[in-house]
């Protein structure tokens, strides 16, 4: 018969160890601990003492995996962020494409940029991009910055700080060498900070219009321009050349002025003059000329009609004697390579008679022709 008794924890179950002595009831159960066991307190089972409370389960195994799992996910986290690191450190982390905080600081920044010669740094500030960078290269901007130094930058104005909106003009001064140069930047708020609208001055070389004028022949930096419709180059010294020996290049300054219209091309006036070299090499070329429709003006190009008071035979004439060529002016044609020339010649000459005799003559020649500077040497021809 199954007893029941206070404090049984399994009713209408036996005692799990005989209940107590005598069939009277147990005292009542003290505060269960542990598995329905009173801590610290004597039992009621053989030996006086409640058995020992069984063992929790072994969860170990289960336990085991998911910190297992977690070290992996770890491990794999740390490789991926050092990839990002490696890559981050090879590309510059995005440093390169960063803009700045303010209109202002983005013109400083570019300005410094390019006086310590850094043209990736600048370019970098700059929202559209040059189609070409022939001119703008680190080579070509040290170039620039050990004839013209740039100092004395200073932010002037900035009204990304007085006006809201994505877009601001800046006005900034600074030196280039010795020219002093002060102009309002067109800046553009982007995703990554406030940059120039274009680092660069876009100029129209006009020889797309014009292939064979004196454009073609312009070097700049040290690099012919050649066929390039559009010249893009940093503000300051640009070493304006002509690869022509005859012709000297003068323009204004490209500096700070200049860049106002962002990446819209705009037109440079170059000014072409021929030189002492180029006047003398007109001079021989008219000489060359005029000695040859004197004695075989068919192998020269567009004589004029000689007319001599006594017959000669050509064949035998010859110059005797400087060409004086004072009276004859020069002009360089606009948008050419050509000098057109005109004035009188007077020059003596020798040559035999029809009837044999050797005299001498003195003649004024009327000059009205080109002399082509492209042709080397220089030589009287079409214009060109």
């Amino acid at each position: 018969m199954t007893q029941d008794y206070p404090g049984n924890p399994y009713p209408n179950q036996p005692p799990a160890w005989g209940g107590a002595p005598g069939g009277q009831a147990p005292p009542p159960q003290p505060q269960q601990g542990w598995y329905g066991y009173p801590p610290a307190q004597p039992g009621y089972g053989p030996g006086g003492q409640w058995p020992p409370p069984p063992y929790p389960p072994n969860n170990n195994g289960r336990r085991r995996k998911p910190l297992v799992i977690t070290l992996l996910a770890s491990a794999a986290l740390l490789v991926i962020v050092g990839i990002v690191l490696v890559i981050a450190l090879n590309t510059g982390g995005g440093a390169k494409t960063a803009g700045a905080g303010s209109a202002g600081e983005a013109v400083k920044a570019y300005l410094e940029a390019l006086a310590k010669g850094d043209a990736d740094g600048a370019l970098a500030l700059g929202v559209a991009q040059p189609a070409s960078k022939k001119f703008l290269t680190n080579d070509a901007l040290k170039l620039q910055i050990s004839k013209w130094p740039i100092t004395n930058i200073e932010i002037t104005e900035d009204t990304s700080k007085t006006e809201p909106g994505n877009m601001a003009l800046v006005k900034v001064s600074a030196n280039f060498g010795d020219h002093h140069s002060e102009g309002q930047l067109p800046v553009k708020k982007t995703n990554d900070g406030w940059k120039l609208e274009s680092a660069t001055i876009n100029v129209d070389t006009m020889s797309g219009i014009l292939g064979s004028g004196p454009a073609t022949s312009l070097s700049i930096l040290g690099k012919p321009l050649g066929q390039d419709t559009h010249l893009y180059v940093f503000p300051g010294y640009l070493d304006m050349k002509s690869t022509v020996p005859y012709i000297d290049v003068s323009a204004k300054p490209l500096l700070l002025e200049s860049m106002l219209a962002g990446d819209i091309a705009s037109t440079l006036t170059f000014d072409y003059t021929v030189n002492d070299a180029g006047h003398k090499a007109v001079n021989t070329a008219l000489e060359t000329w005029i000695s040859g429709c004197l004695s075989a003006p068919e192998t020269q190009y567009k004589c004029p009609k000689h007319n001599f008071d006594t017959p000669i035979n050509r064949a035998t004439a010859k110059v005797d004697g400087p060409i004086d060529l004072s009276g004859v002016t020069q002009t360089l044609v606009p948008m050419s390579m050509s000098v057109m020339t005109t004035g009188p010649a007077r020059y003596h000459f020798t040559a035999q008679t029809t009837s044999g005799e050797q005299a001498s003559f003195t003649s004024e020649l009327l000059v009205s022709t080109s002399v082509s500077l492209a042709k080397d040497p220089p030589a009287v021809g079409p214009l060109r």
